[in-house]
């Protein structure tokens, strides 16, 4: 991910809206100040990288890993965990698409509350992508450690062995 910011990050503005958690309308502004033409440029291209190939992709990873670390449970954890992807992606989507909108507008004033809905999309998508590492964690750790069914194949040789 960090590949993806670093020609953004060059232009010495600090860390890009993306990677923080959180931010206001002040800091959006501030930020966008200090890139400059040219890194407003650059980020303008960062996001149309991060909203296709980069936010499809990591959406389809981490839902296909959670769906197949809850499969593995055989019931005991839902399928349905594997949702928390695609709300991670739209968080993102929103988040991206509304600082491009504040990229591409400034340095005209951008809604308060579209900074606000961005801020919490940004919010929750980093709350959602890191609940759904740790529990990914967690799953692959249990299939892991867990007691397994006994395969016939084990059954009928002990069979034999009486």
């Amino acid at each position: 991910m960090n590949v993806m910011h670093r020609p953004v990050e060059s232009y010495n503005a600090g860390t890009t809206l993306d990677l923080r958690y959180g931010y206001t309308a002040d800091d959006v502004r501030y930020w966008l100040y200090k890139l400059g033409p040219d890194g407003r440029e650059k980020y303008l291209q960062m996001v149309q990288w991060d909203i296709f190939p980069y936010i499809p992709a990591y959406t389809i990873l981490l839902g296909s890993l959670l769906l197949m670390e809850s499969e593995k449970t055989g019931g005991q954890y839902p399928c349905e965990l594997a949702w928390a992807a695609p709300v991670i992606m739209v968080c993102d989507i929103v988040e991206t698409s509304l600082n491009g909108y504040a990229t591409k507008r400034f340095p005209q004033k951008i809604s308060n509350r579209l900074v606000l809905i961005s801020s919490v999309a940004n919010m929750l998508k980093w709350a959602y992508f890191a609940l759904s590492i740790l529990l990914l964690a967690y799953l692959f750790i249990f299939n892991r450690i867990s007691p397994k069914k006994k395969n016939d194949k084990v059954l009928s040789k002990n069979k034999k062995e009486d």
